[in-house]
């Protein structure tokens, strides 16, 4: 599964900022112009970047389910919990999002291909859909 965005929002303003996302089944990832940090709870219970978002990492991650809702996604000290608009209930991650605690910085991204969903007996998530974008 793929997802990319070109902005990012925050303040009232948007600022150009390409990061992709790119989940492999075996629990794999990559992830170009991705914020170093730690996803944290803040005072409202949301999850969201812990520091300034303006270091990147384009490379070799991980990831892991962390709910329907979401998924974390890791590299060297940075794990960072990425959502799939659980505020308002969506659970089909056709669109995905992370925020920045200290920059009131929002990352929206869109869906590139792929097709994932969750199993019928064990709620484990599965792929159903290759995605060519890169091997």
């Amino acid at each position: 599964m793929v997802w990319d965005v070109d902005s990012s929002h925050g303040k009232g303003e948007t600022f150009p900022d390409l990061v992709v996302v790119e989940l492999f089944e075996d629990g794999a990832a990559r992830v170009t112009g991705f914020p170093r940090g730690r996803s944290v709870q803040d005072e409202e219970g949301y999850f969201c970047i812990d520091g300034p978002t303006d270091e990147r990492y384009t490379g070799d991650a991980t990831w892991e389910v962390r709910n329907r809702f979401s998924f974390f996604i890791s590299f060297g000290d940075s794990k960072v919990l990425v959502s799939s608009g659980s505020r308002f209930g969506e659970q089909d991650w056709t669109t995905i999002r992370f925020d920045s605690c200290v920059e009131e910085r929002r990352w929206d991204f869109s869906y590139v291909c792929g097709d994932s969903g969750y199993g019928p007996d064990d709620g484990d998530l599965v792929f159903r859909e290759e995605c060519p974008v890169s091997g």
